[in-house]
């Protein structure tokens, strides 16, 4: 397996130019991009992408795998969300870009011009929160694609769909790159997973299989698709929950747990006295992800619930 190494400028400092790694392998149709690093201290996904790397070392290639692994390296060089120190702008809520705009939007573009001939982009993201496997699926007005995307997710063996409505949820998602390739021939897809700190081998090794799924469907492996175990994966839409006081938060339930409205889901103790305040679900649900113990303030997301969706 050949891998061309590239650098793609993407700004300039006083005195020194920003540049963005891009590996290339193989040549023609069809193409695959794996992007990583959208948000500067997600960093699950360069784990996933050394592993992947390694498992295709005796693989023959066919067409093209693009992959991004630092996308937004000024944020990764500071472990941040956002580019701090330039625009404070976040990335993934700047697509399609724009080649005159700010940083953030000038990066923005460069990605999807690098990106938006693939018949499939496969995005790699971290919860900060306790978390599954969970594959994301933006919602396009081509119930066709979508549907040939949710049969790969389900391939790829993972905990927990989420199905991704960005013109319901236009104000928190607007911009991101699955909206701005909703329009597109392509399928975008997402995989967020636990962060490098709780990432087991586990699920590092289901990650990779489940990607190598993919690229032998899309034909970029040849040798033959690998069935895994048949499972019902849910498929959800997601709310979260926000804190209405400040303190210790101690979570009393984990992530994949049935909840019912009213349930008790932690506790919160406050610094002036240590006294527990309960924490119950507004929601019904599936816990998609629950805040780990840690300092909170009100207003912070402590649970994300999964609803079916019908």
């Amino acid at each position: 397996m050949k891998i061309q190494y590239r650098n793609i400028k993407t700004g300039e400092i006083p005195g020194m130019d920003l540049t963005m790694p891009y590996l290339v392998i193989g040549k023609g149709k069809p193409i695959v991009s794996l992007l990583s690093g959208v948000h500067g201290g997600e960093e699950s996904g360069l784990l996933i992408i050394k592993n992947l790397l390694d498992a295709l070392k005796s693989e023959k290639i066919t067409g093209t795998l693009k992959i991004i692994p630092s996308c937004n390296v000024v944020a990764q060089a500071f472990k941040t969300r956002v580019v701090n120190g330039f625009d404070y702008a976040d990335l993934n809520r700047s697509f399609p870009g724009k080649k005159q705009g700010n940083y953030t939007q000038q990066v923005a573009a460069k990605i999807f011009s690098l990106v938006k001939d693939s018949d499939c982009v496969l995005d790699l993201h971290t919860f900060t929160m306790i978390s599954p496997l969970i594959g994301i699926l933006t919602k396009s007005a081509d119930q066709q694609k979508d549907d040939r995307a949710l049969t790969i997710l389900r391939s790829m063996n993972l905990d927990l769909i989420w199905l991704l409505e960005t013109k319901v949820l236009a104000s928190s998602y607007l911009g991101t790159l699955g909206d701005a390739f909703s329009g597109l021939k392509g399928t975008y897809l997402c995989l967020e997973t636990p962060n490098i700190y709780r990432l087991t081998p586990e699920e590092l090794t289901r990650s990779t299989k489940g990607i190598v799924n993919l690229l032998k469907q899309y034909g970029i492996i040849q040798n033959g698709f690998v069935k895994t175990k048949s499972k019902e994966i849910p498929v959800v839409k997601r709310i979260d929950q926000k804190s209405e006081s400040g303190g210790l938060f101690v979570p009393l339930k984990g992530y994949m747990q049935q909840v019912k409205k009213g349930d008790l889901i932690g506790e919160i103790y406050f610094l002036k006295d240590f006294k527990p305040k309960d924490v119950k679900a507004t929601y019904s649900g599936l816990i998609m992800m629950i805040r780990s113990k840690s300092l909170i303030s009100s207003g912070d997301k402590i649970i994300a619930y999964g609803q079916d969706v019908v």
